[in-house]
């Protein structure tokens, strides 16, 4: 039995295809929850678990009066770090000649095609066990969560005004334009 090339994998296209095809389907990523990093992501094949990511803090104090009289005084700034963990996952399928000879089907297609689905599905996980791990802290979790029944018992259901009182309550207000969010949100004139 002779082995064709269109039997084949291979593996540079077939890995960008699925990297192409998850970021395409990838929820997080289309809604901009989740973004490539230029700067992050050639640190990502380096060695080691971990990724040390300098900052440099935002500028703090109140202004100072100017006379003409006095020197303008230069504050300094200041910065720190911040440490990025590294996801490491795999998985692999396979199957055998005899397999797909008696099933009929056509496995390694098979496993072409839901290959960047299997993968969206995984790092959907991720961030969401992330934020389980981040709101298990019981210091942010009380801060953090909004209660619609403890603001107004007799109509505790989520809408607009509960919305925006959940983001301001998260401290991303900014983030979030209004005008973007979708009309079913919007309070009724």
């Amino acid at each position: 039995m002779a082995i064709h090339l269109s039997d084949m994998i291979i593996t540079e296209v077939f890995g960008n295809y699925v990297l192409n095809t998850s970021l395409k389907i990838n929820r997080f990523v289309q809604s901009g929850i989740l973004t490539p990093d230029p700067d992050l992501g050639p640190h990502l094949l380096e060695a080691g678990t971990k990724i040390t990511v300098p900052f440099i803090n935002d500028l703090d104090g109140d202004p100072d009066n100017w006379t003409d009289t006095d020197n303008i005084s230069v504050n300094q700034l200041t910065s720190g770090k911040q440490l990025g963990l590294k996801f490491y996952q795999s998985k692999a399928f396979g199957y055998s000649s005899l397999s797909q000879m008696i099933s009929g089907t056509p496995i390694q297609k098979t496993i072409g095609n839901r290959f960047a689905s299997f993968w969206t599905c995984a790092d959907e996980k991720i961030p969401l066990a992330v934020l389980d791990g981040v709101m298990g802290v019981t210091k942010v979790k009380n801060s953090k969560f909004y209660d619609a029944t403890s603001k107004t018992p007799t109509d505790a259901a989520f809408i607009a005004k509960g919305f925006i009182a959940a983001i301001g309550l998260m401290a991303i207000c900014k983030m979030i334009h209004l005008e973007q969010l979708p009309l079913t949100l919007l309070p009724v004139q």
